[in-house]
């Protein structure tokens, strides 16, 4: 599962896209306002798939696209604001991702991330989930095992 870029996010498209022509199944998040969920779609192109959504955020159109099952995500993608090298981020401030996670675990939760999003230490309650790896275009973090 990919997030969809918003805004200055490092750029998922080309790379959902890439994973696609590899016959990867691929899922997108879809947030759901008024519960303060999100739900994961299966997508088979970016063009044809998504629309503006929550936040105007690109995301999966339901009519077309059906649901993803937890268990049939083994990584998920997850965007932030900033990280720190112990896996702990901040996101836009919702806990959309945390508490979709807290539901399901999946393999892996990789970040991607520019350098300058990576800080020293950042507040992390019992909730926050960290992630295993963050990837940045100058380095690959790879945090202590993901909780």
């Amino acid at each position: 599962m990919f997030f969809v870029t918003h805004g200055s996010e490092v750029r998922t498209r080309e790379m959902i896209d890439t994973a696609i022509n590899e016959g990867k199944k691929v899922a997108a998040p879809v947030s759901r306002k008024a519960s303060g969920a999100i739900l994961a779609a299966k997508i088979r192109s970016c063009e044809k798939d998504l629309r503006k959504g929550a936040y105007g955020i690109s995301e999966p159109d339901l009519k077309t696209c059906p649901l993803a099952k937890p268990e049939e995500i083994d990584l998920v993608i997850v965007p932030g604001i900033a990280f720190d090298k112990l896996g702990n981020r901040i996101g836009f401030g919702k806990g959309y991702y945390d508490k979709w996670l807290g539901n399901f675990k999946p393999k892996q939760r990789i970040a991607l991330a520019y350098s300058m999003q990576i800080v020293k230490k950042l507040p992390a309650e019992a909730h926050d989930l960290a992630v295993g790896t963050i990837v940045t275009e100058n380095e690959v973090i790879k945090p202590a095992a993901e909780s």
